[in-house]
């Protein structure tokens, strides 16, 4: 008699793996408030789940409805002075204080409200999470 089990652990693993990013990235957070010395860290650690040749951080001035984007995983220059959040995916997020993970399709119809209006290249996948500070 020859009994198996299957089970499948992929979504334990992803959510124990998500858990020490989000510790891995607290204490270094905790240990230094520099953005510019935290950066290298959340990138490596969030490279463990998803590919982030496009990573990057956006700066917000709530007082100015303003972005800056100092931060590029892919080795591009920071984008010079502050962008206007508005009509942007990032501003849209920000304005929703959500996290979100958005297809072409998500994003095409986001962009049919008029809540954002696409410059530049299409991206297939676009996730977005607000961090309030």
């Amino acid at each position: 008699v020859l009994l198996g089990i299957y089970r499948d652990i992929s979504r334990e693993i992803k959510s124990r793996l998500m858990q020490e990013i989000q510790y891995n990235i607290s204490t270094v957070a905790l240990q230094d408030s520099d953005i510019f010395d935290i950066y290298p860290t959340i990138v490596q650690e969030i490279g463990k789940l998803w590919n982030v040749n496009n990573f990057f951080i956006a700066l917000y001035n709530r007082e100015k409805d303003t972005l800056t984007f100092p931060f590029f995983a892919d080795g591009a220059p920071p984008l010079p002075g502050e962008t206007a959040a508005k009509n942007t995916l990032t501003g849209w997020v920000i304005r929703n204080n959500k996290a979100v993970l958005l297809d072409e399709i998500d994003i095409l119809k986001i962009e049919k409200t008029g809540a954002i209006s696409l410059v530049g290249s299409p991206c297939k996948i676009w996730m977005g999470v607000p961090l309030n500070g």
